[in-house]
């Protein structure tokens, strides 16, 4: 699959935009790309919160819905 993407769709024009994609990451998107991070960062936490009755919890001001079945 990725050598089909690489050889053959990111090559041909696009149905839509009539532009060739490998072509518009090199003029318009490339330079805007930031480096990664040199030293690697947490993804998750984990931390007890009480589920309210409306199935949601909050997380440092973020609301969150808890699938029903997890309760």
């Amino acid at each position: 699959m990725f050598q089909w993407q690489e050889k053959i769709c990111n090559k041909r024009k696009h149905g839509t935009t009539k532009q060739v994609p490998d072509a518009v990451f090199e003029s318009q998107e490339k330079s805007k790309l930031k480096q990664l991070p040199k030293k690697a960062w947490g993804v998750c936490i984990y931390i007890r919160r009480k589920v309210s009755t409306t199935c949601h919890v909050t997380v440092e001001s973020n609301y969150y819905s808890v699938p029903y079945k997890q309760i």
